[in-house]
Parts: C-alpha cells; sequence; structure tokens
C-alpha cells in the first residue's frame, strides 16, 4: 500500500506520517538497501504542518542518510522548529539534534548559525545558554563580525528591559552574553576593539566583575588598545558599585598607566572618588549603618 500511495502520504493525516515514519526505520534497520525508497517521501515530510511530524521526519532522514544534502534539509528543519514552537521543552530537544549535528557537520551548522540566534529572543535562560553553547563553537572570522553585532545587541537589550520577569532573565543572561563576546574577542583580537567599549557601560551593573575581567585580559593582550580603555575605565570609576570590581579598576590603572600624563590623570581621578581627607567613618554614620 505504502509503495503505491509514497506521492500521497501527507493526504491521510500526522498519525499517518508518524506511523510511516516509524515503518521507514524497521524497513530500512532490516534491509538498508531500502533506504533509496523512502528518502523522497522523507523529504516531503520536513514540510509538513505538524510539527511531531517535521521533527520525526528530520530525525529519521539523518539517521538513513549522511549525504551533506540531507543533514542540511534535517538542519534547516530543527532550527525553524526552533523559532517557530513556543514550547521550551521542544526548543531544548531541537537545540540538542542540532548540536548532535555540529560534531558531525559544522560546516552546515554554520550557515544556519544566524537563524538559531534568533532563539536568544526566548524569555527562558536556559534555552539561551544552549543557543550559546551550539552557537559560539562554529564561530569563524567570516561570521564573527554578525555574530558579534548580534550579541552587543542582545546586551544592551537587557540594560533597556525594566520589567521584572525580563530582569529574572536580564542578570544571568548579560552574564552569559559577556562571556561569549570575551570567547570571540580571544579567538578573533580584530573584534576586540569594537566590543570592549560597549561592555565597559555595564561596569556598574551586576555582570560588572564579568566586564572588568574582560577588561583587563584586552588591556593585557592588546597594547595597542590601552591609552583608550584607561582613559574609558578612568570616566567610569564614579559609576562602580561593586568592591571587588573597583579593586581590579584599580589594579588595572596602576598597572598600565606608564606614561607620566595618564598616571597624573589616574591619580586625579581616584583621589577625586576618594573625597576630602581624613577618610574615617564619622561616629554618626557608623551608628546608622549599624542599625541598618
Amino acid at each position: 500500500f505504502l509503495a503505491k500511495n509514497m506521492d500521497d502520504v501527507g493526504k491521510y493525516g500526522d498519525g499517518f506520517a508518524l506511523l510511516v515514519l516509524e515503518l521507514t526505520r524497521k524497513v530500512c534497520k532490516r534491509d538498508p538497501n531500502q533506504k533509496s525508497r523512502f528518502v523522497r517521501v522523507l523529504f516531503q515530510m520536513l514540510s509538513s504542518d505538524s510539527a511531531a511530524v517535521s521533527y520525526e521526519a528530520a530525525w529519521t532522514l539523518v539517521s538513513l542518510s549522511s549525504s551533506p544534502t540531507a543533514v542540511r534539509a534535517a538542519a534547516v528543519t530543527y532550527t525553524n522548529l526552533l523559532n517557530s514552537q513556543n514550547d521550551n521543552n521542544v526548543k531544548l530537544i531541537n537545540l540538542e539534534r542540532l548540536e548532535g549535528l555540529k560534531k558531525k557537520h559544522p560546516k552546515i551548522i554554520q550557515e544556519l548559525l544566524m537563524d538559531i540566534l534568533r532563539a536568544l529572543s526566548s524569555p527562558n535562560p536556559d534555552i539561551c545558554r544552549k543557543v550559546l553553547d551550539v552557537a559560539m563553537d562554529v564561530v569563524t572570522s567570516r561570521n564573527v563580525a554578525e555574530v558579534v553585532t548580534v550579541l552587543k545587541r542582545e546586551v544592551t537589550k537587557t540594560a533597556e528591559d525594566s520589567d521584572q520577569s525580563s530582569d529574572a532573565k536580564g542578570t544571568v543572561y548579560r552574564n552569559m552574553l559577556i562571556r561569549a563576546i570575551h570567547g570571540c574577542a580571544v579567538k578573533f583580537p580584530d573584534v576586540a576593539e569594537s566590543v570592549v567599549h560597549v561592555l565597559m557601560d555595564f561596569l556598574s551593573t551586576d555582570g560588572g566583575m564579568q566586564v572588568i575581567v574582560f577588561v583587563r585580559a584586552i588591556v593585557e593582550q592588546y597594547p595597542a588598545l590601552r591609552a583608550p580603555l584607561l582613559a574609558k575605565l578612568m570616566s567610569s570609576l564614579d559609576s562602580v558599585t561593586n568592591n571587588n570590581v573597583m579593586c581590579v579598576c584599580l589594579w588595572i590603572l596602576g598597572e598600565y598607566c606608564e606614561e607620566a600624563e595618564s598616571i597624573k590623570e589616574a591619580f586625579e581621578e581616584i583621589t577625586g572618588q576618594l573625597g576630602e581627607p581624613p577618610f574615617l567613618v564619622h561616629p554618626e554614620e557608623k551608628v546608622a549603618k549599624d542599625k541598618a
């Protein structure tokens, strides 16, 4: 029956299509020579309106064929499902499949990288983490500029989102993005200058430690960028509220301000932040702090 109605499988409903897929896997497992008979109908099922059918068709296709055409078609299907389905479990399952394809066919995943990054719009931080895990390993010199542009835009959006539901994602998500940008800058030095100034605007946020560690690495590795970065760091000191972040800021200034002019500017900026001596806590302030 199936052999006679191969072109009309889609007319019989999703349940029948899933049975056909199960039959295909069983027949081809028993007799691999039958694969060519089923490949055409599998390609048809990839465009099914049913997410379950298209997913199962993609999985079956990859299990039967490792040709670039089949793998690319399956990867495109997984990516489309990733961006079209609202269920978080469905998104995670498709990301797992894409990660599996990445191990054997990284170039095909590279072609779909920007589409995969669209899933960063998800409010779920676990999905965003998985997207970055899949994407960052296939960044190349050809696509790094586009990837960094997307990551910078996402970092900026975390600062703009002020509602409480976005805030729950914001802290964790911002740190993930900063780490991803740091990784890109380490692998591809050409993008370091374009991202570090943007990230320094986040020194006062809860991701400040991630940012200042990134800045320290860039200042150390790229002497040509030191002068503008040190100037930016000096102007940002008044916005730093975390003690540990401030310690790293002061260490960077003390270590890399080598010219007389930059040393003078750093000293004036630091003393300006300290205020007027003596640097003692007034008894009234101490009492109020203890009460608080």
